[in-house]
Parts: structure tokens; C-alpha cells; sequence
């Protein structure tokens, strides 16, 4: 297969056929020719969440679907350097290797906190970003008027007790967190294997950065287009006015981004809304 991963890069690379490189810091599924598109799915998410909308493009570009190492099944690795600045120093390498040049980005959740980093990192290889349901200071929503220094505070003490709690109590917990994570019952099953098969030290790690570090001081660094879609559903406990502002503060930074709230949709706004979501990308890959 055309330009495989180096193993010195930390990633791994199969073919549709299933065939993988050893350790990966990336588990990466790669087809077609053409321009990049690359895949980032959230916090103990497969990439091959994003299967369907791969398939429909590899037609005539080169797609890149990225699971980070202890997501999903996954095996995990040693991150001395932590999650993200591992997990984006891999995302560097494959671009690098795939010889990406504007690459379309599109990430989920973390994935999408992955990916403005990202585009920080490589403006050659980075050309434009649809971002799912992502906030750079995840702490504002959970944690409203927090500081950064009271959100690290915050997730390091949550991250401790993640780790002292039994198998049976961390897996419930995760199962609160997903229960109203999408609205249809099969894919929020495939959420709950995914969990159960995630490395609990990766995942604590992860979420401990997402929810402790603010990302909002680095947006006037990215530089190319960003589309950001927020879900709203009437069943949520706040209004569809405050999460649209809390959207839109948030992202005030970046030069040249636009935040749309996608309706009747729980945080896989694309498995609730497809339509909406394959729009945006249909957009994204035009501009």
C-alpha cells in the first residue's frame, strides 16, 4: 500500500484489508487518491464512526479515518508527554507523510479540540476544518465562570477519582455520559462497546486535558476556514439562544470561523442529523 505510516512516526496504517503496522500512538484507516480528508472522532470513539460519510468520499479523495491509541480497543501507549501533544505530534507525522497540502479536517468532540490544534501546527498541510459539537474551554460549560486555573484544579481532582473508582462504577459512570449522547438506541449501544473497550488511563488522561486546558488563547493562530455546528435539542435543560452564545464567545478568536447550531440534535449531531452534517461537509470540501 502507498505511503505507509512510519512505524518512527508512532502511527499505523491499513489497508482495507485489515493488515496493521505494530505500536501505534495512531490507529489510522486510509483509502483513495486525491485530496486529504482526514477523520477525528471523539473521547473513546472509534474512527470508524465516521464509516459512512469515508466510504461516500473516497471516490476521488484520499480519506484518512484516525483512532487515537487506547480508544475503542485500541491498544494504548506509554504518553510521557501527554495525550494531546502525543496524539498531535502523530497527526503532524501522518500529514507529513501523506504530503498533505490544505487538507480538510474534520473533527468530533476531542477530535475537534485535535483538530485546531492541528491547524495551528501546519498551516501548509491544514486547509480547511468542519468542527462537531467541540469547545476549546469544555470547563465553561460544565464548570460556568471557571477560571483555567479552577478547571485544571477541577479535572486533576476528577481524574483522580476516575482512577480510584472499581471497574463496575467507572463503566456506570460512563454509561450516564452516554446515555443521552445521541438519539438512536443501536448507535449509543456501539458507544457503550467502544467504552468498555477503552483504556481507562488513556481516557482519564484525554478528558483531564480537554476539561483543564483552555484552547482559546490559541484560535487567532488558526488561520483557515472553520465551520463549527453545535447541537441544541428541545430536551436539553438550557435554551438554544445560550448555547449558540456560549458557541459563539467561544470561538470569537478565530479569523475566519462560523458557528451554526444544528436543531433536534444530542452531541452526535451527525448521527441525529446527517443531512445537516453532510451539507457542511459538502460546503467545507468546496471552499
Amino acid at each position: 500500500m502507498k505511503r505507509l505510516v512510519s512505524c518512527l512516526m508512532l502511527c499505523a496504517l491499513w489497508a482495507p484489508s485489515g493488515v496493521a503496522a505494530a505500536p501505534p500512538a495512531l490507529q489510522v484507516a486510509a483509502q483513495g487518491e486525491g485530496p486529504v480528508v482526514l477523520f477525528l472522532a471523539g473521547l473513546n470513539v472509534h474512527g470508524e464512526m465516521w464509516r459512512p460519510w469515508a466510504d461516500a468520499l473516497v471516490v476521488d479523495h484520499r480519506v484518512l479515518v484516525a483512532t487515537p491509541a487506547g480508544f475503542a480497543g485500541v491498544p494504548p501507549i506509554d504518553r510521557e508527554a501527554g495525550f494531546f501533544p502525543t496524539h498531535v505530534a502523530a497527526l503532524r507525522g501522518l500529514l507529513a507523510q501523506e504530503d498533505a497540502e490544505g487538507a480538510l479536517v474534520v473533527g468530533h468532540s476531542l477530535g475537534g479540540v485535535a483538530a485546531l490544534m492541528l491547524a495551528a501546527a501546519e498551516p501548509d498541510r491544514v486547509g480547511r476544518l468542519l468542527v462537531v459539537d467541540s469547545l476549546p474551554f469544555l470547563a465553561e460549560m460544565f464548570l460556568p465562570g471557571a477560571t483555567p486555573a479552577q478547571a485544571r484544579e477541577r479535572a486533576a481532582a476528577m481524574a483522580v477519582r476516575s482512577m480510584a473508582l472499581a471497574e463496575d462504577d467507572y463503566l456506570a459512570e460512563a454509561e450516564l455520559a452516554i446515555a443521552n449522547a445521541a438519539k438512536s438506541a443501536a448507535f449509543l449501544d456501539r458507544l457503550r462497546g467502544w467504552a468498555r473497550a477503552s483504556d481507562r488511563a488513556t481516557a482519564v488522561a484525554a478528558f483531564r486535558e480537554l476539561l483543564g486546558e483552555d484552547q482559546r488563547r490559541a484560535l487567532p493562530e488558526v488561520s483557515q476556514p472553520v465551520l463549527v455546528l453545535a447541537a441544541w435539542d428541545a430536551a436539553m435543560p438550557v435554551p438554544k439562544a445560550a448555547i449558540e452564545a456560549l458557541f459563539q464567545a467561544q470561538y470569537a478568536g478565530l479569523p475566519a470561523g462560523e458557528v451554526r447550531v444544528v436543531e433536534d440534535a444530542f452531541h452526535f449531531l451527525m448521527i441525529d442529523q446527517p443531512r445537516a452534517f453532510e451539507s457542511a461537509l459538502a460546503e467545507m470540501q468546496g471552499r
